[in-house]
């Protein structure tokens, strides 16, 4: 509300629509030579779909800086909020391409993670790390004993997602050594 008040509403529009343009340019999937006789939706109800979903996606992670994607984005009250693993196997592979900035911050925000999943593996009498089903902050925020607990695939997942970041990137791990101890202790090598 500042910036706005300071610079005015007119460059805050500008600045908004210069956003929003760079994102559909990055990010909109375009459905064509849909086969009528095989789907009862027509492409243009496709084609809205999707693009529906997609800015959901810009929604909920445009501002993820210092926290993960919640589970419902803006669109729900379910899950409290709460940032599932899902993120990285799902979410965070068409961000790669689309928003690099949101993927690197999401791995910094998982490795901040860090802490809380090493102590959650040794509770469980595991080594490395186990990092949560469900959470806010980093604790197991799961009410439902058998998804907190049975989280393998969830470190597969971040790793996944790690390295289809570097492929992307191009960076090495030697580049990012805070995601370097991520995949050390992701991979159980204490």
């Amino acid at each position: 509300m500042d910036r706005m008040m300071d610079q005015g509403f007119e460059q805050l529009l500008a600045s908004q629509e210069r956003y929003l343009e760079e994102f559909w340019r990055r990010s909109d999937i375009r459905v064509s030579n849909i086969r009528q006789d095989r789907i009862k939706r027509s492409t243009v109800e496709i084609q809205q779909a999707i693009r529906f979903n997609l800015f959901h996606i810009l929604q909920a992670s445009a501002r993820a800086e210092d926290s993960g994607v919640p589970a419902k984005g803006l669109t729900g009250q379910a899950y409290e909020g709460h940032y599932f693993w899902d993120t990285e196997i799902y979410l965070l592979l068409f961000l790669i391409y689309t928003s690099p900035r949101v993927p690197k911050n999401l791995l910094t925000f998982r490795h901040r993670m860090l802490p809380q999943a090493r102590a959650r593996a040794r509770e469980l009498g595991r080594r490395g790390a186990m990092f949560p089903w469900r959470t806010i902050s980093g604790e197991e925020a799961s009410a439902y004993y058998a998804a907190g607990t049975a989280q393998y695939h969830i470190n597969a997942d971040i790793m996944y997602a790690l390295r289809k970041h570097v492929q992307a990137t191009g960076r090495s791990c030697a580049t990012t050594a805070p995601r370097c101890s991520l995949k050390r202790h992701a991979c159980g090598e204490t």
